[in-house]
């Protein structure tokens, strides 16, 4: 069977924080799609964890960047953490479907965003949109 360049299965999650398992695993702690800040808050920190597949047999390199987008007079990146290079992992069945998980972390000055806003939290996947999340920042009372 030919890879196909496009994955299976592409997730992102947007969490407070992610732990490293010692069995292997991350674990995503308070997932969340909405985060309040506070007024006088120095720095919007999330972290990102974004999980891949791809179709059995693609063992080429391949380029992941995690952004933030959001909306203004058109949507346009408000913050991206740096490119990673990666080839999908094939652990736990060589002749199954290869994986990839990242954890991102962000940490944000307030002070640019639209608040309350709307964003998305989007893998882009050798240079094409692969999945998005959204991630609403709302003021606390």
């Amino acid at each position: 069977m030919m890879p196909n360049n496009k994955p299976i299965s592409a997730a992102v999650l947007v969490c407070e924080t992610v732990l490293a398992e010692k069995t292997g695993g991350p674990s995503a702690i308070r997932i969340m799609d909405a985060l309040w800040i506070g007024q006088f808050s120095p720095a919007i920190r999330f972290f990102v964890l974004t999980y891949l597949h791809c179709t059995p047999g693609d063992f080429s390199s391949h380029i992941l960047k995690v952004q933030m987008v959001g909306r203004g007079d058109d949507w346009a990146v408000v913050a991206e953490a740096k490119e990673e290079s990666f080839v999908y992992g094939y652990a736990i069945d060589p002749s199954g479907p290869g994986g990839y998980m990242l954890t991102t972390e962000f940490t944000l000055d307030p002070k640019p965003l639209q608040i309350p806003g709307l964003y998305f939290i989007q893998a882009i996947l050798d240079g094409e949109l692969a999945t998005q999340t959204p991630l609403t920042l709302l003021r606390k009372p």
